[in-house]
């Protein structure tokens, strides 16, 4: 069974799933942390991260955004 073509498919799906969850979540933290540190986030700078669906650059947004002065800074 774990061989058919089927399965192998719904197994990829729910991978795909999960990431997709766990980079959304990425992006909720990130803008999370600069809400917090600013009070108010630019819609451009919230677009870019939504935008970002790479979890190593996800990841060094995370740890940028604890050192930028302002959200516009943000480089992704």
């Amino acid at each position: 069974m774990r061989e058919s073509t089927s399965y192998q498919a719904i197994l990829e799906e729910g991978r795909e799933e999960v990431m997709q969850r766990w980079t959304t979540a990425r992006q909720d933290d990130l803008i999370e942390i600069l809400l917090e540190r600013f009070g108010i986030v630019p819609d451009q700078v919230i677009e870019r991260i939504r935008n970002v669906t790479d979890s190593d650059r996800l990841h060094a947004g995370i740890r940028k955004a604890m050192r930028v002065a302002v959200p516009l800074d943000l480089a992704l």
